[in-house]
């Protein structure tokens, strides 16, 4: 996979992510651009994940531990 951070984001606002290291699902509320990354806002909250830390939830094969509301 190439490292293309700066062209375009990974997620969209609205994808259906798992937040990889809590294993809760969550969706995209807003993206920001910091340090020529994107970082992600999942369901409004105030924590912002870098892409390594989101897997799409239709991608992911790990075990859900709750899903976020």
């Amino acid at each position: 996979m190439k490292n293309n951070h700066h062209n375009k984001p990974k997620f969209k606002i609205g994808d259906i992510v798992v937040i990889i290291m809590y294993g809760t699902v969550g969706t995209i509320t807003k993206l920001h651009l910091v340090d020529q990354q994107f970082v992600y806002e999942v369901n409004h909250g105030d924590v912002l994940f870098y892409e390594n830390a989101l897997q799409l939830f239709s991608e992911y094969d790990g075990t859900i531990v709750e899903t976020e509301k």
